[in-house]
């Protein structure tokens, strides 16, 4: 349920909180087992802060598999899909004539998606910094007085506040070299990603592919640092914290024989990981962004990736296309090896 075109902000109600935990308790009905939880996200989610009396959640789902599932469940209970209404990894349900005690916004999110992801870092930064918190309130305050019947611009001139505060916070990312005091860090950052992948593909994280391939990226790492092998290695850190790595250097004998020794000119992009818990901030597309012009200075303008796992094959399908090559059954029955040439 949507709430009115007018805009009317109020003092922070702490029954708000009550409010969201009885639709939390609907939903949980409906959906439950197909989802991971709900959120309280929006104003009404952060005490202290003056809001517009509407309540807004995230349905958070582990990705769209289920989607279609929970769209069809959802239609039985009344509830239609609006679709994103042109915000990425958010989509929109609605309930005409809900008699439910407040308004309210109802969205479903994959967990680690663009638009659950700045819901949260928002509303967690609000909570943890006063004086952002007050000064978003009086902004609101300023907005709904001077556009109290044009919602459109009200929303639209929150933006800037909004997306400060998520570059400063949520994108703020540190690349650079490896140097050899990360070693021990960055053992620990691949016995995290590389089983997490492992996982995401219905594989046990002990599998020994993954304890193989844990290894030999910690033998990359260690080639590159000690200058074995021309090769351009970055990570990715958040607060200090590795994130998220990215490797370039001679493509690999998975692409030369996929190519049928074609591609074996070019270096290959390697390594991309990003630590579960920050997928879906764009950090593999600012290590992808970095390498690219690192490359493109050294004179590179072609390159290839490739890949065996089924979620980063539509991850880069959706970046660079379809693979220049495919090597059918490579890991077993329905189980391809992409190969991409990338110019950048």
């Amino acid at each position: 349920m949507f709430g009115t075109k007018e805009v009317v902000v109020v003092d922070y109600n702490p029954d708000w909180q009550g409010v969201f935990l009885k639709l939390k308790h609907r939903i949980d009905g409906m959906i439950g087992d197909l989802i991971i939880g709900v959120e309280h996200v929006g104003s009404t989610s952060v005490p202290g802060l003056a809001a517009k009396p509407i309540i807004d959640f995230d349905v958070v789902i582990e990705d769209y598999s289920m989607f279609t599932e929970i769209k069809s469940r959802l239609a039985r209970y009344g509830f239609e899909h609006l679709g994103n209404l042109d915000i990425e990894d958010r989509e929109v349900f609605y309930k005409e004539d809900d008699e439910f005690e407040m308004d309210y916004h109802f969205y479903v999110c994959p967990q680690y998606g663009k638009g659950h992801i700045e819901h949260i870092a928002f509303r967690d930064y609000l909570i943890a910094h006063a004086d952002a918190r007050e000064a978003y309130g009086v902004l609101k305050r300023r907005l709904a007085e001077a556009y109290q019947f044009d919602v459109d611009t009200y929303c639209d001139k929150k933006t800037d506040f909004i997306r400060k505060i998520l570059n400063d916070t949520l994108y703020r990312l540190e690349i650079r070299t490896p140097r050899l005091f990360d070693v021990d860090e960055m053992g620990r950052f691949f016995e995290v990603v590389i089983p997490h992948t492992f996982v995401k593909e219905g594989l046990p994280s002990d599998h020994e592919t993954a304890l193989e391939e844990i290894v030999e990226k910690k033998k990359q790492l260690l080639g590159y640092l000690n200058r074995d092998v021309a090769s351009d290695y970055f990570i990715a850190l958040k607060e200090g914290r590795i994130v998220g790595t990215i490797w370039y250097g001679p493509s690999g004998d998975l692409i030369k024989e996929g190519s049928c020794g074609t591609l074996g000119h070019l270096g290959e992009i390697g390594t991309v990981f990003v630590l579960p818990e920050y997928q879906g901030q764009r950090i593999g597309k600012q290590m992808m962004a970095h390498m690219s012009t690192i490359l493109l200075q050294k004179g590179i303008s072609a390159v290839t990736l490739d890949s065996g796992y089924a979620h980063a094959q539509k991850v880069w399908q959706h970046l660079f296309g379809q693979p220049k090559f495919v090597m059918k059954d490579q890991w077993g029955e329905g189980i391809d090896h992409m190969i991409w040439e990338i110019q950048l």
